[in-house]
């Protein structure tokens, strides 16, 4: 069973599925801190600056390295890297996810599932 696991989650990080996202985010960024400077406070700006400084990174591994083991650990560390700077901002999301609402949290929130996609509103999960 792992190694069908680790198979998906490699083909989920591959750069023929992530790259193109990774990207475009990266891409959006630059035009959202010139909008968000003298808005949004000091911390916000550098949360939203190390975000970026993650995407571009990514972006580096995936256009210099490809899908090579080294560059999927690189991959993953700096995902776990950008998760540690909260989500990205819901401004650039949003457009990537068309339909999707985003909460004040800048989670997304789908249709019937609420914040989070995970039932919402304190809801247990009702599939068990």
């Amino acid at each position: 069973m792992d190694s069908f696991v680790d198979q998906m989650i490699g083909k989920m990080m591959s750069k023929e599925y992530l790259y193109p996202a990774v990207k475009e985010i990266k891409d959006k960024f630059p035009e959202f801190l010139k909008k968000s400077e003298g808005k949004s406070s000091e911390a916000e700006m550098k949360q939203y600056q190390q975000q970026y400084k993650c995407f571009e990174d990514l972006c580096e591994v995936f256009e210099k390295e490809g899908d090579t083991a080294d560059a999927n650990k690189k991959i993953i560390d700096l995902m776990q890297k950008m998760q540690s700077y909260g989500p990205p901002p819901k401004e650039i999301m949003s457009g990537l996810l068309p339909g999707v609402q985003f909460d004040k949290e800048g989670m997304p929130s789908l249709p019937g599932m609420g914040s989070g996609g995970a039932g919402g509103a304190g809801e247990e999960c009702t599939i068990m």
